[in-house]
């Protein structure tokens, strides 16, 4: 009871938790009910809902944002294998191991109904992962809330959405302000296509190495060659008269017009140039001194966002589930991929290079 008032009283606009969606809401909401108690928290003074189905359970509470940042962390931390709250405070610097109190389940479920000393112990390690929870959203809601903010969706919303379908939403609403007919999804087929090329690393510890790295190379190539759906054409309209008004994938073959730009291409540049215009301020700020401070992160976050979204544009065509699904897309992005990185492959060891690892 204590619970439900508070939140009723605090009013919160966002409520965050780790893990929430799949385990804390449905247990308070059973406790709730064994002592008959409504967990009427909605600003209207509905109960939460709990959708079920799906990867993972969608809780919704009226007027406010509840976002489950395990489900962030687990689209977007790779680098995190074992997604624990504690493993993921400590990665994003939110709170050391070492600095927290941590218990077995075992000993969470016997200290509840021990002596004082483990009481006290218990609470320390609700405390430290209550502090977690809020450090962790304290770290990665910024770039979701810009996130939210590009793609015109709400916050809770976001959380429950693959990379896919964020960038769907931004092709949604960016064809309605365009006047482009959205097509219906009717993906037939689902089958995969060779992705990118990697040169094995060469064993040994090297010295005097250089790196090099193409910038935003899958949205660059499909700009360069105005790789979209709609710009696609079979290869039976492609003849000696008109070959030059196609830009031809190497390997497999595939044509993309020239003219006029088409739908990814207009966005992937204005995605692309809003990204290099922010970057810009960012280096001026720097100039001055001020990195780190509060305009230099926003920025970052901004720029962060955008070279999230414009990466995902290669994988999105060959998604089935797409509404834009043009498998061609992406199989003719990644064979210009390999077709460059092993091309620089060449200039290098033509300079006398011994080239020691490649990926795209």
């Amino acid at each position: 009871r204590e619970f439900v008032q508070f939140v009723r009283d605090f009013r919160p606009d966002v409520i965050v938790g780790y893990n929430t969606d799949a385990f804390d809401w449905q247990y308070l909401k059973e406790r709730a009910k064994i002592h008959g108690i409504k967990l009427n928290i909605g600003k209207d003074g509905s109960e939460l809902s709990i959708e079920k189905g799906g990867v993972s359970p969608e809780v919704n509470i009226a007027g406010a944002l509840n976002v489950d940042l395990y489900k962030i962390a687990r689209r977007d931390l790779p680098e995190v294998k074992v997604k624990t709250l504690e493993n993921v405070a400590e990665f994003l610097g939110a709170m050391r191991k070492i600095e927290r109190e941590s218990l077995t389940p075992r000993e969470i479920y016997d200290f509840s109904r021990g002596s004082e000393e483990e009481r006290s112990r218990l609470r320390a390690y609700a405390i430290a992962d209550a502090v977690s929870a809020l450090k962790i959203a304290e770290r990665l809601l910024p770039l979701q809330i810009e996130l939210s903010h590009l793609l015109r969706c709400p916050l809770d919303i976001l959380a429950n959405m693959g990379r896919g379908r964020q960038v769907e939403a931004l092709l949604l609403s960016e064809a309605f302000k365009r006047g482009e007919i959205v097509p219906q999804r009717h993906a037939e087929d689902s089958e995969t296509y060779e992705g990118g090329f990697v040169l094995p690393p060469k064993k040994g510890l090297h010295e005097n190495v250089i790196s090099l790295d193409f910038s935003s190379m899958y949205p660059s190539i499909m700009l360069s060659f105005n790789v979209s759906p709609d710009t696609f054409v079979p290869k039976d309209i492609i003849n000696a008269n008109n070959i030059d008004d196609f830009y031809i994938a190497p390997e497999v073959g595939h044509a993309f017009r020239k003219h006029p730009d088409g739908f990814f291409r207009q966005i992937l540049r204005e995605l692309l140039e809003r990204r290099r215009e922010i970057k810009r301020r960012m280096e001026e700020i720097e100039e001055k001194g001020c990195k780190d401070c509060e305009e230099w992160r926003i920025l970052d976050v901004k720029q962060q966002c955008l070279k999230i979204l414009t990466n995902a544009f290669y994988g999105y065509t060959g998604w089935s589930a797409a509404k834009f699904y043009r498998k061609e897309c992406a199989e003719a992005t990644a064979a210009w991929g390999r077709y460059f990185i092993k091309k620089a492959i060449k200039m290098a060891e033509s300079l006398g290079f011994d080239v020691i690892y490649g990926d795209t």
